[in-house]
Protein backbone atom coordinates (compact mmCIF):
# COMPACT_ATOMS: atom_id res chain seq x y z
CA UNK A 1 0.00 0.00 0.00
CA UNK A 2 1.06 3.54 -0.74
CA UNK A 3 2.33 5.53 2.33
CA UNK A 4 0.37 8.35 2.91
CA UNK A 5 2.87 11.05 2.73
CA UNK A 6 3.91 9.58 -0.55
CA UNK A 7 0.40 10.15 -2.10
CA UNK A 8 0.62 13.63 -0.99
CA UNK A 9 4.20 14.26 -2.78
CA UNK A 10 2.30 12.97 -5.79
CA UNK A 11 -0.64 15.08 -6.06
CA UNK A 12 1.48 17.91 -5.18
CA UNK A 13 3.47 17.58 -8.18
CA UNK A 14 3.45 20.55 -10.90
CA UNK A 15 2.54 19.75 -14.70
CA UNK A 16 5.59 20.29 -15.60
CA UNK A 17 8.09 17.97 -17.26
CA UNK A 18 10.88 16.34 -15.56
CA UNK A 19 12.02 13.01 -13.28
CA UNK A 20 10.48 11.61 -9.85
CA UNK A 21 12.59 9.64 -7.69
CA UNK A 22 11.11 7.42 -5.29
CA UNK A 23 12.56 6.66 -2.13
CA UNK A 24 13.31 4.51 0.84
CA UNK A 25 13.10 5.33 4.30
CA UNK A 26 17.03 5.88 4.98
CA UNK A 27 16.68 8.26 1.44
CA UNK A 28 17.75 5.44 -1.36
CA UNK A 29 16.74 5.70 -4.65
CA UNK A 30 14.21 2.83 -5.56
CA UNK A 31 12.79 3.60 -8.26
CA UNK A 32 13.27 6.84 -11.15
CA UNK A 33 11.24 7.73 -14.02
CA UNK A 34 10.41 10.75 -16.42
CA UNK A 35 7.41 12.19 -17.65
CA UNK A 36 6.15 15.19 -20.24
CA UNK A 37 3.94 15.80 -17.10
CA UNK A 38 5.09 14.95 -13.91
CA UNK A 39 1.63 15.43 -12.39
CA UNK A 40 -0.07 13.31 -14.63
CA UNK A 41 2.65 10.54 -14.88
CA UNK A 42 2.74 10.33 -11.21
CA UNK A 43 -0.80 9.79 -10.67
CA UNK A 44 -1.35 6.54 -11.89
CA UNK A 45 1.05 5.49 -9.04
CA UNK A 46 -2.31 6.18 -6.88
CA UNK A 47 -3.96 3.70 -8.60
CA UNK A 48 -3.02 -0.18 -7.79
CA UNK A 49 -0.26 -1.29 -10.23
CA UNK A 50 -0.83 -4.81 -12.10
CA UNK A 51 3.03 -5.32 -11.59
CA UNK A 52 4.31 -7.48 -8.27
CA UNK A 53 7.32 -5.88 -8.52
CA UNK A 54 6.14 -1.98 -8.92
CA UNK A 55 3.48 -2.85 -6.22
CA UNK A 56 6.66 -4.01 -3.92
CA UNK A 57 8.25 -0.35 -4.89
CA UNK A 58 5.33 1.72 -4.27
CA UNK A 59 5.21 -0.43 -0.69
CA UNK A 60 8.53 0.29 0.36
CA UNK A 61 8.48 4.02 -0.78
CA UNK A 62 8.52 6.39 1.90
CA UNK A 63 9.12 9.83 0.19
CA UNK A 64 9.33 11.37 -3.69
CA UNK A 65 11.38 14.11 -4.47
CA UNK A 66 11.47 15.72 -8.37
CA UNK A 67 13.63 17.34 -10.74
CA UNK A 68 12.21 19.95 -13.19
CA UNK A 69 13.63 20.24 -16.77
CA UNK A 70 12.56 22.69 -19.56
CA UNK A 71 11.79 19.86 -21.91
CA UNK A 72 10.94 16.35 -22.20
CA UNK A 73 14.31 15.89 -23.86
CA UNK A 74 16.25 16.99 -20.91
CA UNK A 75 13.87 14.90 -18.97
CA UNK A 76 14.78 12.12 -20.75
CA UNK A 77 19.14 12.59 -20.61
CA UNK A 78 18.71 13.17 -16.79
CA UNK A 79 16.88 10.03 -16.05
CA UNK A 80 19.22 8.19 -17.89
CA UNK A 81 22.23 9.62 -15.94
CA UNK A 82 20.28 8.88 -12.49
CA UNK A 83 19.31 5.01 -14.37
CA UNK A 84 23.04 4.57 -15.16
CA UNK A 85 24.92 6.44 -12.02
CA UNK A 86 22.96 5.10 -9.80
CA UNK A 87 21.74 2.20 -10.62
CA UNK A 88 18.28 1.63 -8.85
CA UNK A 89 17.10 -1.63 -7.66
CA UNK A 90 13.78 -1.21 -9.17
CA UNK A 91 15.02 -0.01 -12.67
CA UNK A 92 16.63 -2.64 -12.77
CA UNK A 93 14.32 -5.18 -11.94
CA UNK A 94 11.77 -3.62 -14.02
CA UNK A 95 14.32 -4.01 -16.46
CA UNK A 96 14.29 0.04 -17.09
CA UNK A 97 17.79 0.70 -17.95
CA UNK A 98 16.92 2.81 -21.28
CA UNK A 99 18.92 2.11 -24.35
CA UNK A 100 19.61 5.47 -26.04
CA UNK A 101 21.53 6.34 -29.04
CA UNK A 102 25.36 6.80 -28.64
CA UNK A 103 28.28 7.17 -31.00
CA UNK A 104 31.23 5.78 -30.00
CA UNK A 105 34.84 6.20 -31.71
CA UNK A 106 36.44 2.61 -31.65
CA UNK A 107 40.07 1.80 -30.01
CA UNK A 108 41.26 0.82 -33.16
CA UNK A 109 44.67 2.27 -34.62
CA UNK A 110 42.74 4.11 -37.19
CA UNK A 111 39.73 4.28 -34.94
CA UNK A 112 36.26 5.04 -36.84
CA UNK A 113 33.17 6.02 -35.81
CA UNK A 114 29.65 4.52 -35.02
CA UNK A 115 26.53 4.72 -33.98
CA UNK A 116 25.56 1.94 -30.95
CA UNK A 117 22.80 1.98 -28.14
CA UNK A 118 24.84 -0.24 -25.97
CA UNK A 119 28.03 0.75 -23.90
CA UNK A 120 30.53 -1.75 -23.56
CA UNK A 121 33.73 -2.06 -21.83
CA UNK A 122 36.10 -2.11 -24.99
CA UNK A 123 38.38 0.39 -24.82
CA UNK A 124 36.21 2.62 -26.48
CA UNK A 125 35.25 5.80 -26.26
CA UNK A 126 31.54 6.83 -26.08
CA UNK A 127 29.40 9.64 -26.34
CA UNK A 128 25.67 10.78 -25.84
CA UNK A 129 22.83 10.03 -25.08
CA UNK A 130 21.65 11.71 -27.90
CA UNK A 131 17.74 12.93 -27.76
CA UNK A 132 16.37 12.51 -30.23
CA UNK A 133 17.86 9.52 -31.91
CA UNK A 134 18.42 11.47 -35.26
CA UNK A 135 20.89 13.73 -33.90
CA UNK A 136 23.51 11.20 -33.30
CA UNK A 137 22.86 10.37 -37.10
CA UNK A 138 23.44 14.04 -37.73
CA UNK A 139 26.27 14.66 -35.29
CA UNK A 140 28.00 11.53 -37.84
CA UNK A 141 27.79 13.68 -40.52
CA UNK A 142 29.10 16.96 -39.25
CA UNK A 143 31.98 14.57 -37.36
CA UNK A 144 32.70 13.54 -41.05
CA UNK A 145 32.57 16.72 -43.00
CA UNK A 146 35.09 18.20 -39.92
CA UNK A 147 37.36 15.94 -39.01
CA UNK A 148 36.99 13.31 -41.53
CA UNK A 149 37.26 10.29 -39.12
CA UNK A 150 36.31 7.10 -41.16
CA UNK A 151 33.16 4.92 -40.88
CA UNK A 152 34.01 2.27 -41.96
CA UNK A 153 34.79 -1.42 -40.92
CA UNK A 154 37.63 -2.44 -43.09
CA UNK A 155 41.07 -3.53 -41.25
CA UNK A 156 43.16 -0.26 -42.07
CA UNK A 157 46.61 -1.78 -43.22
CA UNK A 158 47.25 0.64 -45.43
CA UNK A 159 47.18 -1.68 -48.21
CA UNK A 160 44.53 -0.87 -50.50
CA UNK A 161 45.12 0.72 -54.22
CA UNK A 162 42.76 3.47 -53.80
CA UNK A 163 40.42 5.23 -51.55
CA UNK A 164 36.82 5.16 -51.00
CA UNK A 165 33.94 7.64 -52.33
CA UNK A 166 34.16 9.10 -48.53
CA UNK A 167 37.76 10.22 -49.07
CA UNK A 168 36.87 11.82 -52.59
CA UNK A 169 34.27 13.82 -51.29
CA UNK A 170 36.25 14.90 -47.95
CA UNK A 171 34.23 12.98 -45.88
CA UNK A 172 37.75 10.62 -44.69
CA UNK A 173 41.22 11.16 -44.82
CA UNK A 174 42.01 8.09 -45.89
CA UNK A 175 43.86 5.82 -43.57
CA UNK A 176 43.47 2.93 -45.86
CA UNK A 177 45.43 3.72 -48.81
CA UNK A 178 49.53 4.41 -47.42
CA UNK A 179 50.43 8.16 -47.75
CA UNK A 180 47.17 9.71 -48.04
CA UNK A 181 47.49 10.68 -44.24
CA UNK A 182 49.51 9.69 -41.20
CA UNK A 183 48.70 8.01 -37.88
CA UNK A 184 49.45 11.52 -36.47
CA UNK A 185 47.32 13.46 -38.67
CA UNK A 186 44.79 10.98 -37.90
CA UNK A 187 45.22 11.11 -34.31
CA UNK A 188 44.66 14.59 -33.86
CA UNK A 189 41.48 14.82 -36.28
CA UNK A 190 40.29 11.96 -33.47
CA UNK A 191 40.98 14.51 -30.44
CA UNK A 192 39.06 17.54 -32.06
CA UNK A 193 36.08 15.01 -32.67
CA UNK A 194 36.29 14.00 -29.30
CA UNK A 195 35.93 17.79 -28.04
CA UNK A 196 33.24 18.48 -30.73
CA UNK A 197 31.37 15.04 -29.51
CA UNK A 198 31.28 16.35 -26.05
CA UNK A 199 29.93 19.60 -26.32
CA UNK A 200 33.10 21.30 -26.04
CA UNK A 201 32.37 23.77 -28.88
CA UNK A 202 33.16 27.29 -28.28
CA UNK A 203 37.33 26.83 -30.02
CA UNK A 204 35.72 24.52 -32.93
CA UNK A 205 33.11 27.39 -33.58
CA UNK A 206 35.53 30.42 -33.18
CA UNK A 207 37.67 28.77 -35.88
CA UNK A 208 34.70 27.76 -38.45
CA UNK A 209 34.22 31.10 -38.05
CA UNK A 210 37.77 32.34 -38.71
CA UNK A 211 37.59 30.05 -41.76
CA UNK A 212 34.76 31.80 -43.04
CA UNK A 213 35.36 35.27 -43.00
CA UNK A 214 38.73 34.31 -44.56
CA UNK A 215 36.97 33.02 -46.90
CA UNK A 216 34.94 35.45 -47.96
CA UNK A 217 37.55 38.01 -47.79
CA UNK A 218 39.18 35.94 -50.24
CA UNK A 219 36.03 36.25 -52.57
CA UNK A 220 35.48 32.34 -51.89
CA UNK A 221 32.05 33.13 -51.38
CA UNK A 222 31.31 28.98 -52.22
CA UNK A 223 33.67 27.57 -49.01
CA UNK A 224 32.30 30.76 -47.20
CA UNK A 225 28.83 29.71 -46.80
CA UNK A 226 29.96 26.11 -46.61
CA UNK A 227 32.25 26.67 -43.23
CA UNK A 228 28.46 29.31 -42.71
CA UNK A 229 25.98 26.20 -42.74
CA UNK A 230 28.82 23.82 -40.96
CA UNK A 231 28.77 26.44 -37.92
CA UNK A 232 25.23 26.32 -37.92
CA UNK A 233 25.03 22.64 -37.83
CA UNK A 234 27.40 22.31 -35.31
CA UNK A 235 25.26 24.89 -33.17
CA UNK A 236 22.51 22.80 -33.42
CA UNK A 237 24.47 19.72 -32.12
CA UNK A 238 25.45 21.82 -29.11
CA UNK A 239 22.29 22.85 -27.64
CA UNK A 240 23.30 23.37 -24.00
CA UNK A 241 20.90 21.48 -21.71
CA UNK A 242 21.00 22.34 -17.80
CA UNK A 243 20.82 18.60 -17.13
CA UNK A 244 24.64 18.33 -18.44
CA UNK A 245 27.62 20.49 -18.15
CA UNK A 246 29.64 20.68 -21.48
CA UNK A 247 32.77 20.79 -19.11
CA UNK A 248 32.63 17.79 -17.69
CA UNK A 249 33.08 19.49 -14.21
CA UNK A 250 32.80 18.16 -10.22
CA UNK A 251 30.75 20.54 -8.94
CA UNK A 252 27.86 20.87 -6.31
CA UNK A 253 25.34 23.58 -6.86
CA UNK A 254 23.81 25.13 -4.16
CA UNK A 255 20.33 26.77 -4.22
CA UNK A 256 18.21 28.88 -1.68
CA UNK A 257 14.52 30.00 -1.68
CA UNK A 258 13.08 32.56 0.02
CA UNK A 259 9.32 33.33 0.87
CA UNK A 260 7.03 34.16 3.46
CA UNK A 261 9.54 34.09 6.42
CA UNK A 262 10.36 30.25 5.01
CA UNK A 263 13.82 29.20 3.36
CA UNK A 264 14.28 26.00 1.41
CA UNK A 265 17.61 24.86 0.21
CA UNK A 266 18.82 22.16 -2.16
CA UNK A 267 22.06 21.02 -3.63
CA UNK A 268 22.99 19.45 -7.27
CA UNK A 269 25.53 17.18 -7.22
CA UNK A 270 27.62 17.23 -10.45
CA UNK A 271 30.00 14.57 -11.40
CA UNK A 272 31.55 14.51 -14.86
CA UNK A 273 29.36 17.36 -15.98
CA UNK A 274 26.14 15.38 -15.13
CA UNK A 275 23.45 15.58 -12.37
CA UNK A 276 23.90 12.94 -10.23
CA UNK A 277 21.97 13.44 -6.88
CA UNK A 278 19.99 16.21 -5.38
CA UNK A 279 20.31 16.99 -1.42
Amino acid sequence: MLDESVAERIRALPDRPGIYLFKDGKGKILYVGKAKSLRKRAANYLRRPADPRLAAMLAEARDLDALLTDSEGEALLLENNWIKQQRPRYNVLLRDDKTYPYLKLTADPYPRLAFTRRIRRDGADYFGPFLPGGLARKAIKVAQKLFQIRVCRIEIDGRLPRPCLYHDMHRCLGPCVDGLTTREAYQEAVEQAKLFLSGRNDALLKDLKTRMWQASEEEDYEEAARLRDLMAEVESLSQRRKVSSTGGEDVDVYGVHTAGGNAAATVLVMRGGQVLDRR
